[in-house]
Order: C-alpha cells, then structure tokens, then sequence
C-alpha cells in the first residue's frame, strides 16, 4: 500500500470533520468525494485505488475471531475486519511486536481489542488509526513505538490508559483521550519527552493517575487535572523538569510522597488545606491557591519587619509579635464595603476586625478576606512568622 495513497484516502474517509487527524493530516469533511463510503474496511481501499487483495491472507484467525498472527513484510498496515467471512474483533497479544518495518498502521472499524504488546517496539511506527469501536487497549500495546508522534483515541470507548502503553514512545507529541477515561494507569505515558500538552480537563470521569503515568516527559509545560481525579500516586510527574504548573482538584485523597520529585520550580495551584497544600508546604513548592471565587480589587500591606518573599507574591516573613496593619480595596461598585478575616491555622496569628494582625508564634498560616454582603469576593496572603 502506498503511503502517500493512504494518507489521501484517509482525508476522505474520515468521520471526523474539523479535527487532526491522528495520520498527522487535517482533516475537513468536504475532503470526502460525493458518494463516497466512509468506513474503514477492504471495500472502501480497494474503491480508492488501495492494493488489498492479498491483505488478509496475510492473517491468520482463529475461530474466535481473533488476529493470532501476521505474516505480512509491509510498510503500511491494514487491518480488516473481516476473514473468510468470520468478523475479526480482537488483535491478540505481541501479535506485532518488534515488526521493524510497520510505518503506519489502520485498523478497521468493528475490532474491539487490542491486546498486551500487539505493537511493542515497532519503532518505526509513525501513523495509527484506532477505530471507533475498541473499547479495550491492553498494557504495553505501543511501548517503545519511539516514531509514534499522534494518536487520537477520543472516539473509542476505553476506560483506561493501562500500564505502560505509550512508555518510551518518545517522539509522541499529541494525545487526544476519550471522555469517558477513567484511569491512567502506572508508567503510561513515562519517557514521552515531546509530549508538551496533555489536556485532561474534560475528562470529568477520570478518578486516578497511576505512579509515573507521566514520569519524565520532560516537555509537558502546564498541566490542569480534573475536578473527578482523586488519586495521584508516587511519581505521577516525576522528572518533569519543564512543568511550570500544575493544578489539583481539593478532592485528591490521595497523593504520592513524590508527585512531583525532580522539579522545584514548579507552581502547584490548588486549595488551601488540601494534600496538594500540605505537599507543596512540606516540599517546600511555590503553591498558588485558586477558585472560582472574583478577587479583591487588592489588599495594601503597612506596618514593620515586613520582607516580601518575591515582588508581587503576597507571601510574608513577619517577626514573632510583629503587629501589621492590613488595609483592604473593595472595588467601587461594590454595594457592601465591609470585609471579615478567616485564618488557616488558629494560634499562629490574630486578626481584628479592623484587619490589624499579630504574630503571636512561629509557624505558617494563610489569610484570607472576605467580602461581606454575600458576594463572596476574596483576596488572600501567606504568613510565615519566623
């Protein structure tokens, strides 16, 4: 099969309308030429002028409907639905693995499985299409698949990216996963040092980040988790020495010793007093709080002893029995000028009415002011009594 036929074929074909294809190739649904059918089977290559009629006498499956083996020599790789008339529904284990000369890989709509190692170390392996109809991808499907730069699963049904699948694949670029993901399993994506960008915010099933699922993808810049993800484990991001942010949701349960271990310039934006908090505190990690809450216009800080951490961080080193002086903008249009004062930690530091704090103990809180009148509009400060 020719490549450069497939990937034409491809733009025709396709169901999907105004996304990148996973072959590299935008795709428009005005591609598609009148009358032509779109799915992904023998027909419709041979009705494009794609050489298959030898393609699957190059399988062997079994009864079950299973692909147990190829015996194929070719670049680009299709893979029917459909042998002597019996449906083929599953790629079975290694079934592909270390095929050096596999470039780009088509499998057809109707197969539901594919199994552990079916491409493991096919590194030559650029281009993969995955139909719609997988719902299960087993650990180490495309491991060390070191040419693999984009893979779009996001019209499939599999709930898990399992252990190891993309490990090593270390050209992979781009990762478009299906909503109704519900883990990322252990060293998933470890070792995929292009990959910049993964973007996990609508996927409002996913629970759980397995140990080092993304662990030295040394290119991944900002990372958003879910409001559903719960468990982080040990290593999820670790050595990813180009992160500069990362958020997590306040309903993580769980969260490794070493999440983040291998980068200390990383933010870690979350809620105050939650395993994220009390991470960054002990590792001693920039933390940023966030809600959907409208900030305080500003908060100006008077008094003495006062040494900003960094310019424009309100984060305070004030002296044990320090009294400061806190004065709070409310912006103008607001109805209800009054605020109220809430403190992290009880006993550190004491706040009047009038926003005059005291330092009465070492030891490090958070302040937060509230706007009164309902609005809840808040501004906030770290303090650190030393």
């Amino acid at each position: 099969m020719n490549f450069k036929k497939m990937n034409a074929w491809l733009m025709a074909v396709s169901l999907t309308a105004t996304t990148v294809g996973v072959n590299g190739v935008p795709i428009h649904a005005d591609a598609a030429q009148p009358g032509m059918k779109r799915e992904v089977n023998e027909e419709t290559l041979r009705e494009n002028g794609l050489e298959v009629s030898t393609v699957a006498k190059k399988y062997d499956v079994d009864e079950n409907g299973k692909v147990t083996k190829y015996n194929g020599t070719e670049e680009n790789v299709f893979i029917p639905n459909k042998k002597n008339g019996r449906q083929i529904q599953e790629i079975v284990q290694g079934v592909f693995q270390n095929q050096q000369n596999i470039h780009s890989v088509v499998i057809s709509e109707g197969i539901t499985k594919i199994g552990q190692d079916a491409f493991f170390n096919c590194k030559a392996l650029k281009y993969v299409v995955v139909p719609s109809t997988v719902t299960e991808i087993e650990r180490e499907a495309f491991q060390n698949c070191e040419s693999l730069e984009e893979i779009d699963l996001s019209k499939t049904s599999i709930t898990k990216i399992a252990e190891g699948t993309f490990k090593n694949c270390k050209n992979l670029k781009k990762v478009i996963l299906p909503e109704g993901l519900l883990s990322i399993e252990a060293d998933a994506f470890m070792g995929c040092g292009q990959l910049a960008d993964i973007n996990m915010e609508n996927l409002q099933s996913l629970g759980r980040i397995g140990s080092g699922a993304f662990g030295n993808c040394i290119s991944l810049t900002n990372v958003v988790l879910p409001e559903s993800v719960t468990r982080i484990s040990n290593g999820a991001f670790a050595n990813c020495i180009q992160l500069q942010t990362i958020t997590i949701p306040a309903r993580v349960t769980e969260f490794g010793q070493a999440v983040l271990t291998g980068n200390s310039n990383v933010t870690i934006k979350g809620t105050i007093n939650s395993l994220a908090y009390d991470y960054a505190k002990k590792k001693d990690i920039s933390f940023q709080p966030v809600s959907e809450e409208i900030l305080v216009s500003s908060i100006e800080l008077s008094g003495t002893d006062i040494t900003l951490d960094k310019e424009n961080i309100k984060k305070l080193n004030i002296s044990e029995g320090t009294e400061i002086s806190v004065n709070v903008k409310v912006s103008s249009d607001a109805t209800d000028q009054n605020v109220c004062w809430e403190c992290e930690k009880e006993g550190i530091v004491e706040i009047s009415k009038d926003g005059v704090i005291k330092a009465l103990k070492k030891g490090f809180t958070a302040v937060v002011v509230r706007a009164a009148g309902g609005v809840n509009k808040t501004d906030y400060m770290e303090i650190n009594v030393i």
